[in-house]
């Protein structure tokens, strides 16, 4: 029983130890998902903001963080983007649309309209911050 305590013990430490909390980097490799493979969304990250996807995603999940209503909010909506990008083949904006939609129809409930669009505003809010200072917003 001592070496099973041990060794759960010692997996906790190892996770722990693992980079980033565990929020950032569910918030980091969501945003990473919704841009994966949506060239639209990448152009305009390299041609008007001048960052890569891990850059963008990185500044996005640490100034989401900052904000725990936000944190919960961007997890289920974003969450719920990607999974409609990965089962339909749509880009970020098609599958937003249709999670509106899904809303509307009562198939989800975890947020509402106005509560998808904020996430929106964000990811738009962040953007436009690294295009203003050239730098993160929660740096």
């Amino acid at each position: 029983m001592r070496h099973k305590l041990i060794a759960i013990a010692a997996t906790i430490a190892m996770t722990a130890c693992d980079g980033a909390p565990p929020n950032e980097k569910i918030l980091t490799g969501l945003c990473t998902d919704l841009f994966d493979g949506d060239a639209q969304l990448i152009k305009v990250l390299v041609s008007d903001i001048n960052l890569t996807v891990p850059e963008f995603c990185g500044c996005y999940a640490k100034t989401i963080l900052a904000d725990p209503e936000k944190t919960a909010l961007h997890k289920d909506a974003v969450n719920a983007i990607v999974e409609v990008r990965k089962a339909e083949g749509l880009g970020a904006e098609q599958a937003a649309s249709k999670v509106e939609d899904m809303i509307k129809n009562g198939e989800i409930d975890t947020f509402n309209a106005e509560q998808l669009d904020s996430t929106g505003d964000d990811f738009q809010d962040i953007g436009e911050a690294f295009e203003d200072t050239g730098s993160c917003p929660a740096t």
